[in-house]
């Protein structure tokens, strides 16, 4: 592959990193999670990856090499079934010498940073997006 010039700065947003959908919050955050399920993820995996592996690198990046991969911000909520996938990506990344923070969120509901359209009023939406502005403008050369 050829050598390309990657983004200063990277935001991931209630990641889904592991298509095997393995992570123990799957099970844990069943009843918490209104909106993302392991069944639902489980279907569109299958739909997805055919027949190919789901610890493909190009499937779930949990099972990448990371080496050389920009800053990375995640945030996603403690509720939700995904929670395990943004941990892990977090610490595969850290393991592979990226400079990762991971943001996690009280009582929001999955990608909770639309939920302006749908649910008014969420606070978190605004902080996330500041911390999002501020994590860009800290890793270029924005103001």
């Amino acid at each position: 592959m050829e050598d390309r010039e990657l983004p200063a700065a990277s935001v991931l947003i209630s990641p889904w990193t592991d298509l095997t959908q393995s992570a123990e919050t799957y099970i844990s955050n069943a009843d918490k999670d209104p909106t993302i399920s392991k069944l639902y993820l489980d279907l569109a995996a299958k739909r997805y990856l055919a027949e190919e592996d789901p610890k493909h690198p190009l499937a779930s990046p949990v099972y990448s090499d990371l080496r050389g991969l920009s800053p990375t911000l995640i945030q996603v909520g403690n509720e939700e079934t995904m929670l395990g996938d943004a941990e892990a990506f977090a610490e595969k990344a850290r393991a592979d010498g990226v400079n990762v923070t991971l943001e996690l969120f009280d009582d929001v509901p999955h990608a909770w940073h639309n939920s302006e359209q749908w649910v008014p009023g969420i606070p978190e939406v605004w902080e996330a997006l500041e911390r999002i502005g501020d994590f860009f403008r800290c890793h270029t050369n924005s103001k």
